[in-house]
């Protein structure tokens, strides 16, 4: 994976020194088909497509899967129709509670003889930050998963808490206004480079180029969205695959991706706590 629409970040304790503990979890929570009669599956294992762990000096990449068998609300409701119409042709009635019951049933029946729908995502320990990152589609995937991730993780001696620190106009002027050489804005946000829209308020989020290595967006509460790797990066590891095979050259793009992304969540937080501690000053 060279691309997601969110970044979860949680903060925990040092993790440098739960780097065994992780491994342990990872090598117990192991992911298993679900059964006939499960309705949820969840655990680390290997990708249909690519690798299953890459583990550097400054993170822990690992991939987690998540499975789930679910049917449609409208297929539960036509089905339940068709069955409180039968129930109904024999002259009896149909209550509310045993209509919710008849659902309940159908529900069952329904999910059971479904396949599962399979989600894999890649999930980072940040030894650097001290954050464990989940990378997927967006909020709601990850206020789903994350609740069975950090089940599989709970052996873990550490607390975690969702990192997400709104920005301020203020704040979203000083990234607009930035002049670190690795940031520049996307193109679809130059124009705000000189209007001063983030301070009006009538900005709610800030696209930009991180490094010229990865595009993403930043919202006014601290999301950030659409993260993707620029051509000019991907060319990168493809003239380094010239002598790799094709599994290490897969090896060589995730960790420049996890870097990268590292280095712009660094930049981030810095320029965001930078901010707060002269403000604080100029109160003093």
């Amino acid at each position: 994976m060279t691309s997601c629409n969110y970044l979860a970040r949680y903060q925990t304790e040092p993790l440098k020194v739960l780097k065994s503990h992780i491994h342990t979890a990872i090598k117990e929570k192991r992911y298993l088909a679900p059964a006939a009669f499960q309705v949820t599956s969840h655990g680390f294992c290997a990708p249909d497509d690519g690798i299953e762990l890459l583990e550097t000096a400054s993170f822990l990449c690992a991939n987690y899967r998540y499975s789930e068998r679910s049917v449609p609300t409208q297929l539960v409701k036509a089905h339940a129709r068709e069955r409180v119409d039968t129930i109904k042709s024999m002259g009896q009635t149909v209550g509310k509670e045993q209509l919710r019951e008849i659902e309940a049933d159908i529900r069952q029946e329904l999910v059971l003889s479904t396949p599962p729908s399979i989600t894999d995502l890649q999930v980072v320990f940040s030894y650097s930050m001290n954050e464990i990152w989940i990378l997927c589609s967006g909020k709601a995937q990850s206020d789903k998963i994350s609740k069975r991730l950090f089940t599989d993780l709970k052996s873990l001696p550490t607390s975690l808490c969702t990192l997400k620190r709104e920005w301020l106009p203020s704040q979203l002027q000083e990234l607009i206004d930035s002049t670190d050489q690795s940031f520049r804005l996307h193109p679809n946000y130059e124009h705000f480079a000189s209007s001063h829209v983030a301070q009006k308020g009538s900005a709610d989020r800030i696209g930009g180029i991180w490094d010229e290595k990865v595009e993403f967006t930043l919202t006014q509460n601290g999301e950030i969205l659409r993260i993707k790797t620029t051509d000019e990066f991907k060319g990168e590891w493809y003239e380094e695959g010239d002598q790799n095979t094709p599994e290490s050259l897969e090896a060589i793009a995730l960790e420049l991706w996890v870097n990268s992304i590292s280095d712009l969540t660094a930049f981030l937080v810095e320029l965001q706590s930078n901010h707060i501690d002269i403000e604080l000053a100029q109160q003093a």
